[in-house]
């Protein structure tokens, strides 16, 4: 499943089609909802080749899930690699590949990046974390 939208949408649907993987393959478009996505995901996959700080990022490291992305804008403050998930140099497709293949084949690695990334989560980017560095602020 691949959410979002761009100009490169058909480009992709082309190259789902010449693989013959439209059976394994979703676009989803734009995505409002990603609760039920996160849900029935083994993984999250962020292949951005440019971002800020990535909120699905989060999400997917608050609900536990194994993430992968490539190490762009706030991915690398966010992802410790190898420790809270996996990143990879933005523009290179096998790596990220690779990378997929690799959380795949590993359960118990992969748990263990799910549970350091909500660890991380937990501790740095909780709603909680949040609001007590609001007020401190405040307070200050």
């Amino acid at each position: 499943m691949i959410g979002g939208d761009g100009p490169d949408r058909k480009k992709l649907e082309r190259q789902i089609i010449e693989a013959g993987m439209q059976k394994h393959i979703r676009l989803l478009g734009i995505v409002d909802d990603v609760d039920e996505l996160f849900i029935i995901s083994d993984i999250y996959v962020n292949s951005s080749r440019w971002e800020g700080l990535p909120v699905t990022l989060l999400e997917a490291m608050s609900r536990k899930k194994p993430v992968l992305a490539t190490n762009v804008g706030g991915n690398g403050q966010v992802i410790k690699d190898g420790e809270t998930g996996l990143l990879v140099p933005s523009g290179h497709p096998n790596m990220l590949a690779e990378g997929i293949l690799k959380i795949l084949r590993d359960n118990l690695w992969a748990a263990q990046l799910a549970e350091r990334g909500y660890e991380l989560f937990r501790k740095e980017y909780s709603i909680e974390k949040h609001c007590g560095t609001l007020v401190s602020e405040y307070l200050r």
